[in-house]
């Protein structure tokens, strides 16, 4: 950004500026000497006074030894003496540039020089450091002292807020401060149009590579203010403002010049009323051309890597992202004026394609919105969305995470034109729907579902014509087309997860992305990294980069990481995101190279969580880890590294955490997890715990998940004693015909269960009467009877419907063989 349009952003009141110690330079303290460096400080006035033969820039140790030779006392009269600022005139370069109606200031200095410029123009600036939480202050006119403020100086904020130490210290306290601080200098950043930095140094006051290291999008915001170069100057240094002006553009004209640049522009500048500088959200339009190539699709299939201006490009094609009928069925809703469409699916099924498509073809007929990431311009951006003309569409991925966004578009949603596109997974969604509709004051009507786990039979060809153009599937495309049609919806079921599955294990490629994890591996911290990425992208669970950091308790990334070429082929950090886009290969990876490290992550997550800045976030991840669903995503029974009473234990160990302890859904999962390891002794206890917790909460509390679990526990276990097992029978039926009933309930799963009557009657035969085994055929025939009208109404989305017409060939065949038992034993 060049220095002019940077300063009308300032003096429109749309830019943040972060100081160092040269912007201090030449200010007089009130031992009327000039306000020193840090290292100046060292060297040249801590040191000397210590007698010290060879004075040190070590700050951190000189500060040290001086408080052991003098105390405390003496070293805060002493920082007084040289930080107190004498005063500020009207003229000076500091008080025009405090005179501008920055949207925060940042320091690192100690110093009241700004304190006393912004007061000199009248400008009334609180100054505060990181112990004020930024929930008080964040609304405020603040001065934010990173490193301590010299007029709050004490005995004890000496030894804790105020920072007397050497390089990156910034980032220990700032970056790690629970105040709430770096998520609002992050957002801060995303939110302005304009980022400031004066008189910044590498050296004492902020190493960039750690705080904007992965900020590359901000570049075109950033811009430097430093020291004039001396005339001595090597300008093929090539070293020299290497991160500066990676990360923005670097101006060396000092402080004084970039005063009279501010006053030289305020003169004939006019405030604008600001315009909405999108960050939030992202508006979906035409970019610059990029033309497709074969690599493009290559990637598309192998990493899921979406080149999103190619997709534009290609939107009204199938050359890249299949237009597919589900998308065309939408836009059709859409132009019917259907205020929400929730686009629900299991893992891999290509929602993200879908909604790229859509959103796409949606600009054709209107504004389109996608929902990235809360800001402090959230709000003045969901006005501006609500006032536009015309359609209006905003996505909203994996909604369950953003339930408090939801309750933020409720105002606009109101409006006829404005439309609300959202998605989740499948079971994610069947307990979340309720929470939709009320936080988004929608009602029944108001929602469309569109189930995208398979592909529409005319999308098959569209389909074909992709995997040829990728070179990848040669023997299929040697196939007739009828044969390719049978494979996709025989072999693969139909399914893009089992399309991209067969890819990845290729032995070319299972073999390149072997390569690259053994490549990875080297360093623990990478391999961590691409694991936890990968349990996230599998849990459908959006966590930006400090997150994850947060999470394996990394204070940051090598800048090295940025650019490792393997790193990249699987995630790429930057811009404070882990960009995956591949479930598919995020669960292969985990399954065949993270088994051993699996429990161990998921224990580290567990111990972290609390560390999130975000509360709904924590809720998702503790919800997330917990789900016995995901849990079997990332186990790899084959491998048989993990035990299933390993789980048994992951869940025991994590009982009494506050969060799980009065929750149902934890206790379910328990529950669950103890069905799946055959104790069925802890299983009954637990999922009696998550009836009698949801019962407490709630007099109505819908149990049809817990009973879907119960009726596998009667289903599945045996009682020595008992005189007549059909007993077990009538109740785990009841429980089922009750969940089918239940217009919330996932009827796959009961089909699930339905099927293991079978092994039950197996089990049982010689210990239930004629009658009770009569009764258990009309218990079969009505199953038979649902199973057969959801086929017929085509209602089966969540499996593919020739594994559901399996079951219900599978029960008729239970039904005569029990006829059959039941009539030899009447003769």
């Amino acid at each position: 950004m060049d220095l002019e349009k940077a300063i009308k952003h300032a003096l429109d009141g749309d830019a943040i500026i972060f100081t160092g110690a040269g912007f201090s330079s030449g200010m007089k303290n009130v031992s009327n000497t000039d306000i020193p460096f840090a290292g100046t400080l060292s060297e040249d006035y801590l040191s000397k006074e210590l007698n010290i033969v060879k004075p040190s820039k070590d700050l951190g140790l000189i500060s040290n030894l001086y408080i052991d030779k003098l105390g405390k006392e003496s070293l805060i009269d002493k920082l007084e003496q040289l930080y107190i600022c004498k005063n500020v005139s009207g003229e000076a370069s500091q008080a025009m540039i405090a005179k501008v109606p920055w949207q925060r200031v940042y320091t690192t200095n100690y110093d009241d020089v700004f304190e006393k410029a912004s007061s000199m123009k009248g400008r009334k600036r609180i100054p505060i450091t990181l112990s004020k939480t930024a929930k008080e202050y964040s609304g405020k006119d603040v001065i934010l002292h990173i490193n301590g403020f010299i007029n709050e100086l004490t005995p004890k904020t000496l030894m804790s807020e105020f920072k007397l130490s050497k390089t990156s210290y910034l980032v220990e306290s700032f970056k790690d401060c629970k105040t709430g601080w770096f998520d609002i200098f992050k957002s801060d950043l995303d939110a302005a149009s304009t980022v400031i930095f004066v008189g910044v140094s590498f050296e004492y006051d902020i190493d960039l590579q750690e705080v904007i290291y992965n900020s590359e999008n901000f570049k075109d915001k950033i811009i430097f203010i430093d020291n004039v170069l001396p005339s001595d100057h090597d300008f093929n240094d090539i070293t020299f403002n290497y991160y500066k002006e990676k990360f923005g553009e670097v101006y060396n004209i000092g402080i004084d010049a970039f005063a009279e640049e501010i006053a030289k522009i305020s003169l004939t500048h006019t405030r604008k009323n600001k315009s909405v500088n999108f960050s939030c959200f992202k508006e979906v339009k035409e970019g610059n051309y990029i033309e497709l190539n074969s690599n493009d699709i290559r990637d598309l299939l192998k990493m899921g890597f979406i080149n999103e201006k190619i997709a534009y490009f290609n939107r009204n094609n199938n050359s890249y992202l299949i237009n597919r009928k589900e998308a065309d069925n939408i836009l059709e809703e859409l132009k019917n004026k259907t205020k929400c469409i929730c686009v629900i699916s299991g893992m891999s099924s290509g929602k993200t394609s879908l909604i790229t498509s859509l959103s796409n073809k949606l600009t054709e007929i209107g504004n389109v919105y996608l929902y990235k990431s809360t800001n402090r311009n959230l709000h003045k951006e969901i006005k501006e969305i609500g006032l536009k003309k015309g359609p209006v569409y905003i996505i909203l991925e994996n909604y369950n995470q953003y339930l408090d966004i939801l309750s933020k578009l409720k105002s606009i949603l109101l409006s006829d034109n404005v439309h609300l596109i959202v998605t989740a997974r499948s079971f994610i969604h069947d307990t979340r729907r309720d929470s939709l509709i009320r936080i988004a004051g929608l009602s029944e009507h108001d929602v469309k579902e569109f189930y995208v786990d398979f592909i529409n039979k005319d999308d098959i060809d569209k389909v074909i014509n992709l995997l040829e153009s990728s070179d990848y599937f040669l023997d299929f495309s040697n196939s007739s087309m009828r044969d390719k049609r049978n494979i996709i919806q025989k072999k693969w079921n139909s399914q893009f997860s089992d399309i991209l599955l067969e890819l990845i294990k290729s032995p070319v490629i299972e073999k390149e992305i072997r390569d690259i994890y053994q490549d990875i591996s080297k360093s623990r911290l990478m391999e961590d990294l691409v694991l936890i990425a990968c349990i996230f992208k599998v849990f459908a669970i959006d966590l930006s980069l400090n997150d994850f950091q947060t999470l394996l308790k990394s204070k940051s990334l090598p800048i090295s990481f940025y650019n490792d070429e393997s790193l990249n082929q699987f995630i790429r950090p930057a811009n404070n995101e882990i960009h995956m886009q591949s479930t598919v290969l995020a669960k292969y990876i985990v399954n065949n190279f993270g088994q051993e490290n699996l429990l161990d992550l998921l224990n580290i997550i567990n111990e972290n969580i609390n560390d999130l800045p975000d509360q709904s976030k924590i809720r998702a991840v503790r919800e997330a880890i917990v789900s016995f669903s995901n849990l079997n995503l990332l186990i790899n029974r084959d491998k048989g590294i993990i035990d299933f009473n390993e789980i048994v234990e992951f869940y025991y160990n994590i009982r009494n955490v506050s969060f799980y302890k009065k929750n149902e859904f934890f206790w379910l999962q328990y529950g669950i997890a103890c069905l799946e390891a055959q104790d069925f002794e802890r299983a009954h206890a637990n999922l009696n715990q998550a009836y009698k917790i949801g019962r407490e909460k709630k007099y109505t509390f819908d149990t049809f998940q817990i009973d879907t679990q119960f009726a596998r526990y009667l289903l599945e276990t045996d009682l020595e004693d008992e005189q007549d097992s059909y007993k077990r029978f009538e109740k785990a039926h009841e429980l089922l015909v009750k969940v089918i009933m239940n217009d919330k309930c996932q009827p796959h799963l009961v089909f699930k269960r339905v099927s293991k009557y079978n092994d039950y009657y197996e089990r049982h035969k010689d210990n239930i009467s004629n009658d009770n085994k009569n009764k258990m055929i009309k218990s079969i025939e009505y199953f038979i009877e649902i199973t057969e009208t959801y086929i017929n109404e085509n209602k089966i989305v969540k499996e593919p419907v020739n594994i559901t017409k399996r079951r219900v060939n599978a029960l008729k065949e239970l039904k005569n063989k029990i006829f059959y038992h039941g009539a030899l034993l009447k003769r």
